[in-house]
């Protein structure tokens, strides 16, 4: 009889398990999250190197997510990076700050792809994998005369999560990825500098922020 009993037991704390799990099939995942990314950044006028160095940036982005299953999940990314370079060297032209410094804002939006491999009623462990549209800005002045340099391209994005939830919806998030984007600026009219020059960043990003599960 006590044999039963235990296997009783094992059976309700599996189901309950089951329905406690953090993520699941009909979850909704969204986060915001900031951090550090560390890149190799290179310009190149039509195929021709410009300059490479490794430029260290702060990264924004906030993340949506749907479980299809209880391991798999879709969602999308709209993240930017902040990187200062030096303008003569990468884009050769003068910004007319100290040391022609420029302000970089890249921008992203991918479809992701979620696998979710360790998950219990505290804890989600997962890695992803995602593909989408990405850009790079600078604008700023030089005097009264105006400067403005956009390029667009595609980016890829791998990475892992790790979620801990201190409340039933609410918890921290902490984020690791490696990525690469190429831009170039064949289909931009408008720019005043940088004609010509694309940008290729590669590298890898940390970050901590905050989920919240909407759904389930």
């Amino acid at each position: 009889m006590k044999k039963y009993y235990a296997i009783i037991c094992l059976l309700l704390i599996a189901v309950n398990g089951s329905f406690a799990q953090s993520f699941r099939k009909g979850s909704l995942l969204v986060s915001f999250s900031e951090g550090v990314t560390y890149t190799k950044y290179t310009t190149a006028y039509k195929g021709d190197g410009i300059k490479q160095g490794n430029v260290t940036g702060e990264r924004d982005p906030l993340t949506v997510e749907y479980g299809l299953t209880d391991r798999w999940g879709i969602g999308m990314n709209l993240g930017g990076d902040i990187f200062n370079i030096n303008s003569a060297s990468y884009y050769n032209f003068e910004s007319g700050e100290t040391n022609n410094k420029a302000k970089v804002i890249t921008s992203e939006i991918t479809a992701d792809i979620h696998y979710h491999f360790f998950v219990t009623k505290r804890t989600d462990l997962s890695l992803f994998t995602s593909v989408g549209i990405a850009g790079v800005t600078i604008e700023g002045k030089n005097g009264d005369a105006e400067y403005k340099y956009n390029a667009a391209g595609g980016i890829i994005r791998s990475g892992a999560q790790a979620r801990y939830y201190f409340w039933k919806r609410f918890g921290a998030l902490a984020m690791v990825s490696a990525y690469t984007s190429q831009c170039s600026t064949d289909a931009i009219k408008d720019n005043t500098v940088g004609h010509g020059i694309s940008t290729n960043i590669t590298g890898f990003a940390w970050e901590l922020g905050i989920q919240y599960r909407i759904l389930k």
